[in-house]
């Protein structure tokens, strides 16, 4: 049980890192740029606008 619950923090705690480290490097998860892509005002903005977008969210 105990055991269970540190490797879930320990995860949850790398996730962030490297979540940060995207962020810094300026790298955008995808999932960022599809949810921007099917807002109805941006529908027809180039990927790259959108990367660009996304990464100043």
């Amino acid at each position: 049980m105990l055991l269970g619950e540190v490797a879930r923090v320990l995860l949850d705690g790398v996730r962030l890192a490297l979540d940060r480290w995207r962020r810094y490097r300026g790298e955008v998860p995808p999932a960022f740029v599809s949810a921007l892509a099917e807002l109805p005002f941006l529908r027809d903005v180039p990927r790259a606008e959108l990367l660009s977008i996304a990464a100043h969210l």
